[in-house]
Parts: structure tokens; C-alpha cells; sequence
């Protein structure tokens, strides 16, 4: 990767590429974040999120584009933070791969956290996959995962873990070239200095910092076990979605069940995405060597992407050995549809809406105590709590029978509610739900 140089822009910034990002109010603007940082002149907004802002900028004494990165305020309201902050930042800046977006600098300034890194001139993952109908070709897929995989393995074996890969945070430069944005920041923003889970949210107990479709099972469910290999499902995650386009939630159809691959890929997707971190590949080397044999063809016989001429080099032995690591299992991979993570939050939001419109219908029932309005209230209410899925179903299909004065209303409700109760990431969120209150109770 390399940086924009003066040369390859003009001097006037609207002349720069379009800044893609409207400031929410709140805000800080260019010219108070100037005043702030005499030595950059601050172009424009970036990108913004739960983790902060990003802006474009150039370094004045140096005449180079960088990023700066301001942490959100009320992060850094722990009192161990700033210490924390100092100890993660080293790490960051220690990392130097050309598949790592670089920390230049980093301190805080006016009680803002800030960072000021290397300057990508592309777009992310999630932008790419925005401009080729949610899905790339298999042969660019394997590319991209060959060079995350890369520099997880150099960052792993420096014993830094990302714990937030997602299509975002995986960046495309204008010659293609990939690197990997924010290593670090999701460990320095959730833990504390002794790695308790008691800091895993920004700002209230629901709100858990990581973007739950990528993560690893592990890191909710067993905060303080969680080392390298939940970044491997991480690119589990990423690749299966650069592949078909679609998240593997519940139980899911592997890439050649959906025409967009072969076995090797399959294979690929299987073992990154075990539940159980001791069956999933152990080091992200070991994806690596997966996917050049998958690219030069010496997969499975008949591979959609066989006879490829990747250029890829088979990732170089290393005497280091990962963080962490568990020996290679010998158990089987778990066969074709397996559980795993499932957005339990975003199922319950699916549903809300339906379990209240059911409510509202059965409740002119209430009047006469029909028992059919009854059960259709008790199957929304264990909708909403994700308990007695056949309840749930049960109540759905009572609410089908034209008993109370809005009949179209409750038969609308209750189609709609079968076909939530009866998808499969919604029978995986209930079957986590009841693991979670056994776990609860033990």
C-alpha cells in the first residue's frame, strides 16, 4: 500500500474525492478540529460510528494525507482509560505489515482520544460489496481473505487480536491492494485493565460494543476465553458473505448449495465458522494455504475456480507460534448446517412489531374471554421473550381463525408471525435464548 503524495493531488480539496459522510449534529467540524491539531489541516468527515469519527487530513510539516480517528466521548470515562489507551496504542503503532492500516500518532488533546493514521484512498469491503449486488466473484473473494489472513498471522504472532473483522473494517486501495483498519480498538474500548467482561458496553448493559453478526460465539457468551481464533471466525463470517452475500445465521446452506462455489470452498467455510474455537482452524496461516490450493485448483476435483492463476504466494512458515494456540484437532469438521452465531437482538426486533399488532387484535376477544384471543396474547408475549417457540406458533396460528372484530388484521399478524416463528435464524435465537436461561440458572 502506499500514501497519497502531493504530487498525485491537486491543492484545491473539492477537487479531492467526494467526502461520503453527512455530520449527525454534534459533530466536531474541520475548523475546530484545526485549532485543535495546528498540525494537520482538517479537510472533512469520513466516517463516523459507535467507536467515534473519522476525518481526512494532511499532515502540514510532512505534505501526506492521513486519517484522524477521534474516540467518542464517554468511552474514556473509566478512570483506568487513559492508561489503557497509552499501553494499547504502543501495541497498535508496533504493527507494521503492508495488510495493516499504520498508527502514526496517537495522545489525546482537549479530552479527545485521537489517532492519526495511515490514508487510504479507496473504499471498504461493505462499499465493494454495495457495488457488485452484495457478493464478489469466488476468485476475488479468495483473494481478499488470502490477504486478511496474511496480517492476522503477522498481528497474532505480535499477540495483538482484532476481535472486530467485518467488511467495514477491511479497506481496498485504488490498485486493489487490502489492508485492515482498527486493530486494537476493540479490545482498548472493552476491557478493562484486568480484561473483566464487566466493561463490555459503551453506554448501557444491552449496548455490547463489536458488531454482533461477525463475532465469534465465544465473544459473548465466554468473554474472557476469546483469543486469536475469534478472528478466524470473523473471516468465516466475511468470506461466506463475500461468497453468497448473505450472513450464516441459524443453519445455513453452504456456498455451492447457492451455485457460488465448490467442496474446497465449502470446506473453507465449514471449518473457519466451528462454533467450538478447538475445531476451527487454528491459525489464520492455515486459511491461507486453504485458499492458494483452492485458487491454484488443487482442491476438489471439478472446482468452479480451478486452473486460476492466483500469484498468490503460499504464506511463508514462521517460528513463532500464535497466541494461544490449541494443537490442530483431529475430530471431523461439523458436517453441512451447523449452528452458528445468531443475531439474537436483531430477531427480537424482527418480531416486536408483529407480537404487538397480534395483541391488539385478539384483544376485542378479551371481552367475551374467548380462549382463541388468549393463547394468540400468550404466543405474542413468548414471542417477545423468545420462550415456548410452540406456544409462539400456536398462538400465531389462533390468531388465522376469524374470532374478534379485525379478522384481516389478526390473519395478516399471524402469516407474518409463522413465517418469523419458522425461519432459521429465529429457531437458532430461540434455542440460544433457552441455553442462556439454563446457563442463567446453573
Amino acid at each position: 500500500m502506499i500514501e497519497d503524495d502531493a504530487s498525485n493531488e491537486t491543492d484545491d480539496p473539492t477537487h479531492w474525492e467526494t467526502l461520503p459522510t453527512k455530520p449527525v449534529p454534534g459533530t466536531p467540524k474541520p475548523a475546530e478540529l484545526t485549532e485543535a491539531f495546528p498540525h494537520l489541516e482538517v479537510i472533512g468527515l469520513l466516517g463516523q460510528g459507535g467507536m467515534g469519527y473519522v476525518y481526512k487530513a494532511r499532515q502540514r510539516g510532512l505534505n501526506r494525507l492521513v486519517a484522524l480517528k477521534l474516540l467518542q466521548s464517554g468511552i474514556s470515562d473509566n478512570p483506568q482509560f487513559s492508561e489503557r489507551f497509552a499501553r494499547e496504542a504502543v501495541a497498535m503503532a508496533k504493527l507494521s505489515h503492508p495488510g495493516i492500516v499504520m498508527v502514526h500518532e496517537s495522545g489525546v488533546v482537549g479530552g479527545m482520544y485521537y489517532f492519526v493514521m495511515e490514508y487510504i484512498d479507496g473504499l471498504n469491503l461493505r462499499e465493494l460489496l454495495g457495488r457488485s449486488d452484495g457478493h464478489l466473484d469466488p476468485k476475488e473473494a479468495l483473494r481478499i481473505v488470502h490477504s486478511v489472513c496474511d496480517a492476522l498471522q503477522y498481528a497474532h504472532e505480535e499477540g495483538v487480536v482484532h476481535r472486530d473483522i467485518k467488511p467495514e473494517n477491511i479497506l481496498l486501495d485504488t490498485r486493489g491492494r487490502v489492508k485492515i483498519a482498527d486493530f486494537g480498538l476493540a479490545k482498548l474500548l472493552t476491557t478493562d485493565p484486568e480484561d473483566r467482561p464487566s466493561n463490555l458496553t459503551l453506554s448501557s448493559p444491552q449496548q455490547l460494543l463489536g458488531t454482533p453478526h461477525y463475532m465469534a460465539p465465544e465473544q459473548t457468551e465466554r468473554p474472557l476465553t476469546v483469543d486469536h481464533r475469534a478472528d478466524i471466525y470473523s473471516v468465516g463470517v466475511v468470506f461466506y458473505e463475500m461468497l453468497t452475500g448473505e450472513l450464516p445465521l441459524g443453519r445455513f446452506p453452504l456456498p455451492s448449495e447457492m451455485g457460488r462455489g465448490d467442496a474446497a470452498l465449502d470446506e473453507i467455510v465449514s471449518r473457519a465458522l466451528q462454533k467450538d474455537p478447538d475445531q476451527r482452524f487454528q491459525r489464520a496461516s492455515e486459511i491461507q494455504s486453504a485458499v492458494a490450493s483452492a485458487l491454484s485448483g488443487s482442491g476438489q476435483p471439478g472446482s468452479q475456480i480451478g486452473g486460476l492463476s492466483s500469484g498468490l504466494p503460499a504464506p511463508a512458515p514462521t517460528a513463532t507460534p500464535a497466541p494461544a494456540a490449541t494443537p490442530a484437532p483431529t475430530a471431523t469438521p461439523a458436517p453441512i448446517g451447523f449452528e452458528t452465531y445468531v443475531d439474537v437482538a436483531g430477531v427480537l426486533r424482527r418480531m416486536r412489531l408483529t407480537a404487538i399488532i397480534l395483541i391488539v387484535s385478539a384483544a376485542a376477544a378479551l371481552v367475551d374471554l374467548n380462549p382463541l384471543g388468549v393463547l394468540t396474547i400468550l404466543g405474542a408475549v413468548m414471542m417477545r421473550r423468545l420462550e415456548h417457540r410452540g406456544l409462539a406458533i400456536a398462538g400465531a396460528a389462533a390468531a388465522l381463525i376469524p374470532y374478534s372484530v379485525m379478522p384481516p388484521l389478526g390473519i395478516a399478524a399471524g402469516c407474518l408471525a409463522l413465517y418469523l416463528l419458522f425461519r432459521a435464524d429465529t429457531k437458532a435465537a430461540f434455542a440460544a435464548a433457552a441455553a442462556a436461561r439454563a446457563a442463567a440458572r446453573r
